[in-house]
C-alpha cells in the first residue's frame, strides 16, 4: 500500500483487507482514496505502514497524537480490543500515557507469514515514543509467540507493555526484522545494544538459537 499527502489530507491506495488504509472500509483501492479523520496535510507528521498483507498503519499528527488503522486480531492497536479498525483511531493515551503532545515515534513490527488459515494476519508492534520533554519510552503490543514484546512471556497483549530491563529513557533508536516472527534491537545512549525476540538462526546475536522473551545486552560500544 502507498500513502500520499495532498492539501486536504492523507490519501491511500492498495491492499486493504484489514482496513489498514484507514479509508473507512476493507475494499482494496486501485486509485488514491482519502483517509477518514484527517482534513489537512498539515496534520500529518509521520506515517508507518507495517506488514505486507493484512497489516496496520500508525500515524503521528503534528499535535502529537498517535492514530491506528488496520488488522487488530492480536490487539496490536493497544486499545484492549481485537476488532479491526477501518478508520484511524486515536490511541495516544494507550501507547504514550498522555492525550497529546507526543514529539516523535518510530514503529517496527510486522505480520506473520501468510497461510490459508488466517492470511498471515497476526501482527505485533514495538514503538519508541519521544515525549514533549524529550524523554523516551518503549512499548510493545500484539502477537508475542517468539517473545518479541520483550515482557518475559509469550502471551499476546492487547494493552502495550514495556520491554523488561531496557533502561527507561535511554533508548535512542530501535530496529526490527522478520515480520511478526520479530527480532528487535534497541540502542541505548551509552552504546549498549539490547536485543530480543525470534532467534532460531541466531539473529539476536547472543551466541544461541534460543528465542529471547526478555531483552539482553548483546554488544556494547555501538555508535
Amino acid at each position: 500500500r502507498l500513502f500520499i499527502l495532498k492539501s486536504d489530507g492523507l490519501y491511500a491506495a492498495g491492499y486493504n483487507a484489514g482496513g489498514q488504509l484507514g479509508v473507512g472500509d476493507t475494499a482494496n483501492k486501485s486509485s488514491f482514496t482519502k483517509c477518514t479523520v484527517f482534513t489537512s496535510s498539515s496534520e500529518i507528521k509521520k506515517v508507518y505502514p507495517i506488514g505486507c498483507t493484512s497489516g496496520y498503519t500508525f500515524v503521528l499528527t503534528t499535535d502529537g497524537k498517535i492514530y491506528f488503522a488496520g488488522t487488530n486480531n492480536t490487539g496490536v492497536c493497544g486499545d484492549e480490543t481485537t476488532a479491526n479498525k477501518t478508520s484511524f483511531t486515536d490511541v495516544t493515551q494507550n501507547w504514550a500515557g498522555v492525550s497529546s503532545g507526543v514529539k516523535d515515534i518510530k514503529v517496527v513490527g510486522g505480520t506473520r507469514y501468510r497461510d490459508t488459515a488466517d492470511s498471515g494476519s497476526k501482527p505485533s508492534a514495538v514503538m519508541l515514543i519521544t515525549l514533549s520533554d524529550n524523554t523516551t519510552i518503549l512499548k510493545a503490543c500484539g502477537l508475542n509467540n517468539n517473545g518479541q514484546l520483550g515482557d518475559g512471556t509469550t502471551t499476546q497483549r492487547t494493552t502495550p507493555v514495556t520491554p523488561l530491563n531496557v533502561p527507561g529513557g535511554s533508548v535512542i533508536d530501535i530496529a526490527g526484522f522478520g515480520g511478526s516472527g520479530l527480532t528487535v534491537q534497541a540502542l541505548a545512549s551509552n552504546g549498549d545494544l539490547w536485543a530480543w525476540g525470534a532467534n532460531g538462526t541466531g539473529q539476536v546475536g547472543d551466541g544461541t538459537t534460543t528465542n529471547r522473551t526478555t531483552p539482553i545486552v548483546v554488544t556494547t560500544g555501538v555508535q
